[in-house]
């Protein structure tokens, strides 16, 4: 679960908010109750949300393991080249 505060001036933040709130067990804790220590009801939503993350495509942990054992190997310069 996931609690999070409101960034308004930030570009990415009203995609962000939304796909948290269609695809996350999570909860937006406004600026005030941040700051005066008031999270336990935003606390008890993310808990209690019957949301769930969308499922990962497995996979990327081979591609990124090749990867790593290419920078190993050769370095940084042999990976960027293959």
């Amino acid at each position: 679960p996931l609690v999070y505060v409101p960034r308004p001036a930030f570009p990415e933040y009203p995609y962000l908010s939304d796909w948290l709130r269609s695809n996350a067990p999570s909860c937006e804790l406004d600026r005030e109750a941040f700051r005066q220590g008031d999270w336990r009801d935003a606390l008890e939503a993310a808990l209690a949300s019957t949301q769930t993350y969308p499922p990962c495509p497995a996979g990327g942990e081979t591609g990124a393991a090749g990867i790593i054992r290419g920078a190993l190997a050769g370095g940084l310069a042999a990976v960027e080249k293959g």
